[in-house]
């Protein structure tokens, strides 16, 4: 089988925050998203393999934790495949991580890494209206 590619949109939604990130291949960056508040949730979307990999299921987790099992059907609304919800609850860095597999095997795993931090308070101080 032929190395997995993707191309992962994070997306959370965070106290009417929005923020996604696109991952390329052969661009190892680090995504920082601001939490407003934990825990927040988050899942990430992947284009799928194309047919003829014959795909059977691929396989998500959240920094090595429970790995979830995931049918490649495909969300006709962004023609992607989805991960299950993952729920953040600190600020730390944090690796998602995705597998397909198929009749022949499992591919090597691909992973988008991100950083959550909180944004700092505001230092308390008088608004003077006009500046």
């Amino acid at each position: 089988m032929r190395k997995i590619i993707l191309a992962a949109t994070m997306a959370a939604m965070m106290g009417g925050g929005y923020y996604t990130y696109q991952a390329k291949k052969h661009k190892p960056l680090v995504q920082v998203l601001f939490a407003q508040s934990f825990p927040f949730a988050l899942h990430v979307e992947f284009n799928p393999n194309p047919t003829a990999d014959q795909v059977t299921s691929y396989s998500s987790s959240l920094d090595g934790g429970t790995v979830s099992s995931i049918p490649p059907t495909v969300v006709t609304s962004c023609n992607c495949i989805k991960t299950p919800v993952y729920n953040i609850n600190d600020s730390n860095l944090h690796t998602i991580s995705v597998t397909a597999t198929n009749l022949f095997g499992t591919s090597p795993a691909t992973s988008v890494q991100f950083m959550v931090k909180v944004p700092s308070q505001p230092a308390a101080g008088t608004v003077k209206p006009g500046a």
